[in-house]
């Protein structure tokens, strides 16, 4: 358990993915060509956030790139794209979990 390669697995959700649009990898934002999830533009104005935020998260992650995948409001959805694990809501939380423990048993199988 103590390599290194658990710990570049990278998850985040909801609201949470805007740190991604911090996180470069080769001078790119790493979300660029990516699939990904997080708060939906419509899950922003059904929280009444959308006024008070600086940016929406959906919209942010689109302007860098990213190829944004969400399924209704509220619904859990949880996205794999290589070594970044996104989810779209608090919902998605059951979901992720089962997503990362599946991602961690592949590593130990390798």
């Amino acid at each position: 358990m103590g390599s290194t390669r658990f710990r570049k697995v990278k998850r985040a959700q909801k609201d949470s993915a805007t740190v991604l649009r911090l996180v470069t990898y080769k001078s790119e934002p790493l979300v660029k060509g990516k699939r990904v999830t997080g708060f939906t533009n419509g899950e922003g104005k059904k929280a009444k956030v959308s006024h008070v935020v600086p940016f929406l998260v959906e919209n942010e992650l689109v302007g860098l790139g990213a190829v944004f995948e969400k399924l209704r409001d509220c619904q859990p959805l949880a996205i794999t794209d290589g070594r970044l694990i996104t989810g779209q809501n608090p919902a998605f939380s059951m979901s992720a979990a089962k997503v990362l423990l599946q991602f961690l048993a592949r590593l130990v199988a390798s």
